[in-house]
């Protein structure tokens, strides 16, 4: 008699190893794919950051002034970009909110030949031609003596990713202004910035901007607050797990978009390493 061998299965012990092997394998390629969207999250938002600059450079290059503009006058000509971080809105407890949003203004003034402006300083020159993001309805009607004041051109733009812009050395809150803008004379592009490091004082120009829109700014006290400096913004999100942040470099005589520079995050010259004293980039901020 032929003595037939039972199939033999697998044991619990075996089968409960197989589970738990399944198991980790499992969780380690999960917080691995995690990691990795992570990472690319965060690296998709400073890369978008640093196109958005680029972008607003390659924009005041190809300005067009044919006799129109977003004023609608023929006499007007739009010269640059105002890029502003940390605009605020006054809350219920009467002090400053920044937002997140950045927001971008067209910079235009009288179309001036110019044969008729001799000053070699751009700035003084921007105020010369009364340059300014808000202009005057009424101006060009001697007639009506009404003030009716809107923006030339306002736009914004959101980091992806629910990212935040940061100060260098510190986890605060990134606040400023940057000024792109083509020399009425030579043509040039020049950038010149502001870059509020006490985040007690809020502009009033942001606080006038968020609160009412319509009223006239004194764009040539904004003017003579910027001047010709390195500007370094560094990035962080939720997504961002080093130690340290991306930092996006605009150099003080970028001419065009190859002035905007990106930092890694390991690089030895990288001077957006986190502070390790944990303090929160969001609050708010007394009104001066």
């Amino acid at each position: 008699m032929v003595k037939r061998s039972r199939p033999r299965g697998f044991t619990i012990i075996e089968v409960a190893l197989f589970l738990a092997l399944s198991g980790l394998l499992m969780i380690g390629l999960i917080v691995g794919t995690n990691a990795s969207i992570s990472r690319q999250r965060y690296n998709d938002s400073v890369n978008n950051f640093a196109e958005f600059l680029r972008t607003a450079y390659n924009d005041v290059a190809n300005i067009s002034n044919d006799n129109t503009s977003s004023a609608g006058n023929s006499n007007t000509a739009v010269y640059g970009k105002l890029i502003t971080f940390g605009e605020a809105t006054e809350n219920d407890a009467g002090t400053i909110t920044p937002f997140s949003d950045v927001y971008v203004y067209d910079v235009a003034g009288y179309a001036v030949n110019s044969s008729y402006l001799t000053d070699s300083n751009t700035i003084e020159v921007l105020k010369k031609v009364q340059a300014n993001i808000v202009y005057d309805l009424n101006r060009d009607n001697p007639s009506n003596s009404a003030k009716n004041y809107t923006f030339y051109r306002r736009t914004s733009y959101t980091i992806p990713w629910i990212a935040s812009f940061e100060q260098p050395g510190t986890n605060k809150r990134y606040y400023g202004m940057l000024l792109i803008v083509r020399s009425p004379i030579s043509g040039t592009i020049q950038t010149f910035s502001l870059t509020y490091y006490d985040q007690s004082q809020v502009p009033n120009f942001s606080y006038a901007i968020a609160n009412n829109p319509a009223s006239a700014i004194d764009f040539s006290a904004v003017l003579d607050t910027l001047e010709r400096a390195d500007v370094t913004i560094c990035i962080d999100s939720e997504d961002n797990h080093s130690d340290h942040r991306r930092a996006v470099h605009l150099d003080r005589h970028a001419v065009n978009s190859s002035g905007v520079a990106l930092i890694d995050l390991d690089a030895a010259d990288n001077p957006c390493a986190k502070p390790a004293d944990g303090a929160s980039v969001s609050g708010s901020y007394p009104l001066q």
